[in-house]
């Protein structure tokens, strides 16, 4: 099974299907483009060995920056609901530490006199077998959080201490009895430095009505049919159904790159020649995605006359913009302009074979590339595909200035 895909029944009985880009936009708490592959995978285990449902609530990850490694968070509540569920478990104690006036300690279940401080919380249980019971203390300074101004945050003031660290005591103490069930999970209190005043940590994936519309961001003057095509091939692309997509796009403020993406696909659906540019019209969503020429009784043959005469970068540019038109062309076309780059480029392999597998966070944002750059006045290509980069697009002056083009099979005639 793929790394960046895993699918189990959580313990409440839900499917649950794990993939890297959901994690990344659903799951994480703080910056999603920062967790790596193998903070990842490791995550996918933990919820897969524990039977956790992420979307459920019953953990995420956070991670703020790349100096410190992600951490997997949950509720004090799911440590309870599963400790419950163990064979062994007879219940538990937990309360807080107070010194008294008079220096001695006092362990309350968790009150706490105005004349009384705080000093840490305890835990206690005994097992079903276990013949002494397991108590555990832990201190209140090692957990009390600040804002990055160095502030208490609202969530540990002084009246909301003996909750928290009553929290930390319980999830500490429940871990160290039951391991399998704990280990690798922490509680949002038990994390160092985590300042929830400053954010909004728990990841929610919130109803479409509060998103912005996607339809409003869209501009005036794009053709709304072609959009809503697009967006489809990218949720297919994604794994998403098209409303979640438009909702992921929106919510990520990824809009502007969503648009520029769209632009490079319709300018392949269309298929414009360069004198064209941006201003070819587009075709209509309901025809057919292979090449038309009302002109020709064959219109791949008029396809095929686009290319055949092409030599040098020019052919090397026409087949890497129309790569979608190529693999839908009839086998003895894509026969005959694959022989043609054979030809020309022998040593650069055909940009339609399958590619290799990227990881998954380098892999672009959406399936289509821009085609070459075109002077929509004059119709000059400003850009190149270069078969020597793999079909990375250059600029036309530094191929012309390169000091390999004598010996460069795209210059060849």
């Amino acid at each position: 099974m793929s790394t960046d895909l895993v699918k189990y029944t959580a313990t409440d009985g839900q499917e649950v299907s794990l993939t890297f880009d959901t994690i990344r936009k659903f799951l994480v708490a703080g910056k999603g483009n920062l967790v790596t592959p193998q903070e990842l995978v490791y995550f996918m285990g933990i919820c897969k060995t524990r039977k956790l449902n992420p979307f459920a609530k019953d953990c995420y990850l956070i991670k703020y920056s790349e100096q410190e490694s992600a951490a997997i968070v949950t509720s004090v509540d799911y440590f309870r609901k599963r400790a419950r569920a163990q064979a062994d478990c007879r219940g538990w104690k937990r309360g807080v530490i107070v010194q008294k006036p008079d220096g001695t300690l006092r362990y309350s279940n968790g009150l706490v006199l105005e004349d009384e401080t705080l000093l840490g919380g305890w835990f206690e249980a005994q097992p079903q077998g276990w013949d002494y019971p397991f108590t555990l203390e832990v201190n209140l300074t090692g957990y009390i959080k600040k804002t990055r101004q160095g502030e208490v945050t609202k969530f540990w003031q002084p009246e909301n201490q003996p909750t928290m660290i009553m929290k930390i005591a319980e999830s500490q103490g429940l871990r160290t009895l039951w391991p399998d069930e704990f280990q690798g999970i922490h509680t949002r209190e038990e994390i160092p430095d985590f300042p929830r005043d400053a954010i909004d940590v728990t990841p929610e994936k919130k109803a479409l009505e509060d998103r912005p519309d996607f339809d409003a961001l869209l501009p005036p003057n794009v053709d709304k049919a072609l959009v809503e095509r697009y967006s489809q091939t990218c949720a297919k692309h994604f794994g998403q159904d098209v409303q979640e997509f438009k909702a992921a796009i929106v919510g990520n403020g990824q809009m502007e790159e969503f648009l520029k993406a769209y632009r490079a696909w319709a300018a392949k659906q269309a298929g414009p020649t360069p004198a064209q540019g941006e201003n070819a019209p587009q075709r209509q969503a309901h025809e057919a995605d292979a090449p038309v020429d009302e002109k020709s009784p064959d219109p791949w043959q008029a396809f095929r006359s686009e290319f055949i005469n092409l030599k040098g970068p020019g052919y090397s540019t026409w087949v890497f913009k129309n790569r979608d038109r190529l693999a839908l062309a009839p086998k003895e076309i894509q026969t005959e302009a694959r022989e043609k780059w054979a030809k020309l480029y022998p040593a650069n392999k055909w940009p339609l074979d399958p590619q290799e597998a990227h990881a998954e966070e380098t892999a672009p944002m959406f399936p289509q590339e821009a085609p070459p750059s075109v002077d929509i006045q004059t119709g000059e290509i400003l850009t190149v595909a270069c078969p020597e980069q793999d079909g990375k697009n250059v600029d036309i002056d530094k191929c012309e200035a390169c000091s390999m083009r004598n010996g460069c099979p795209s210059w060849e005639e």
